[in-house]
């Protein structure tokens, strides 16, 4: 009779690994069932709004209807347009263009559906990741159509024919019978591929702080010290001549 009750009385023991599976999984569950209760009400309190931390072009549209985010978009555009560009060098020379002669007529209807659409993609697993993004930092959304391709390649096709200049090699000339050397020149060429990413950068943030082109030097091939050679050789030339 002993030995049955001790029987009894013993309790399986569950080993380690299967307690700790077993709290993983129950926390995990618990975990996303909370994800999932949250994503259900930000679609509920937010069915009829942008949701928050959502900017286009640093203007705050989140908690704001769509209609109240295009009036607000609008107004923000309106004085974006009366902004100019400037781009500036290190030698203080400036260029500037207005906004609008750079294209700059951003889609303020497409610009606020884009915003409404963060956090609510077909993809729900996106959805739940634009939000988790939006509870780090905000999300900043572009305008959409905001420049012009064919103003933005004028504009900087005339900042180069400003600015670029030839490199000239080190050579010889004669003035009075005589070989002068004549020194290099470096040449400087606009770095036209980052100068259009600023510019359209710009113009797609409606930031319109001035903008420091970057300009290339172009070495010369040949310096003074390169020369003597030459010298001599032009020398014994111009000596043949004289002498016939």
């Amino acid at each position: 009779m002993a030995d049955k009750k001790n029987k009894k009385q013993i309790k399986p023991v569950i080993p380690g690994w299967k307690k700790i599976t077993i709290g993983f999984g129950f926390g995990f569950g618990f975990l996303f069932a909370l994800v999932l209760i949250t994503f259900g009400l930000f679609n509920i309190f937010y069915a009829d709004k942008i949701y928050p931390r959502v900017y286009a072009a640093s203007v705050p549209l989140g908690g704001k209807s769509p209609e109240a985010s295009l009036e607000l978009l609008r107004q923000i555009i309106a004085e974006a347009k009366k902004q100019k560009v400037v781009l500036t060098d290190t030698e203080g020379k400036s260029w500037t263009k207005s906004t609008t002669e750079l294209g700059f007529n951003p889609d303020e209807v497409k610009t606020v559906q884009s915003a409404a659409l963060v956090g609510r993609r077909d993809n729900w697993l996106s959805s739940l990741a634009e939000i988790a993004r939006m509870a780090i930092m905000p999300i900043d959304i572009e305008l959409v159509n905001s420049s012009g391709e064919k103003e933005v390649n004028q504009f900087i096709t005339e900042i180069s024919q400003d600015v670029n200049v030839s490199e000239k090699d080190a050579t010889l000339t004669v003035e009075k019978g005589k070989l002068v050397d004549v020194a290099p020149q470096v040449g400087k060429k606009l770095e036209e591929e980052s100068v259009r990413q600023r510019i359209t950068w710009a113009l797609y943030t409606a930031d319109f702080e001035p903008i420091q082109i970057k300009v290339l030097e172009l070495q010369p091939k040949v310096y003074e010290d390169g020369l003597p050679i030459a010298r001599d050789s032009a020398s014994q030339i111009l000596a043949t001549a004289l002498t016939l």
